[in-house]
């Protein structure tokens, strides 16, 4: 007998290649689908999902007294960054039926909202950035102080109309609520 056999099987060294050759295959397939994915949704391969508002780990609601800010993001994920491929975590606000070239300045003011919020609770994990996804696009937003205090200056005159009663603000017929949201 010359070599290894498994109950009459093939040889071990012929079974241990055919189970590294399985190996291989799963794992090119495994990147080509991960890559596709990242091609088609603008997310990196790589990212991990840590929360989401449908499913088993939901976003608890983020909140910020001191700024008076408070929101709940579509996911939170967790990518590499940088050249390090340090691991940080990105807000990512969903709109799926949305179709534009650029994106609209009120989901952009929303996910400001969502990274000022990310980068409170989580610090130094903030990635600095943030998604959001439409039907056909995604558009990576970086946090910028004019972003941050255009955010803020919009959240100030929501809430001096709120003060004034000038507007019932929650039953305004805002453009950007579709017909699921209360």
């Amino acid at each position: 007998m010359d070599a290894l056999t498994v109950s009459g099987a093939l040889p071990l060294p012929a079974l241990l290649g055919l189970v590294a050759l399985v190996v291989l295959v799963t794992a090119i397939l495994m990147l080509r689908i991960s890559s596709r994915l990242a091609a088609e949704t603008g997310l990196a391969s790589d990212a991990e999902v840590l929360a989401s508002d449908t499913g088993q780990n939901r976003v608890a609601r983020l909140e910020d007294p001191a700024l008076g800010l408070r929101g709940q993001p579509d996911y939170l994920l967790r990518e590499s960054v940088g050249l390090l491929g340090r691991r940080k975590i990105v807000p990512v606000e969903v709109k799926p039926t949305r179709q534009r070239r650029e994106p609209y300045e009120g989901d952009v003011m929303q996910l400001v909202v969502y990274m000022l919020l990310v980068r409170r609770k989580f610090g130094r994990k903030f990635a600095g950035y943030g998604y959001i996804r439409y039907r056909d696009r995604t558009f990576k937003v970086k946090l910028t102080p004019e972003l941050e205090a255009s955010c803020l200056a919009y959240a100030d005159l929501v809430r001096e109309a709120r003060r004034l009663g000038s507007h019932d603000l929650e039953s305004l017929p805002l453009p950007c609520r579709c017909g699921r949201c209360p």
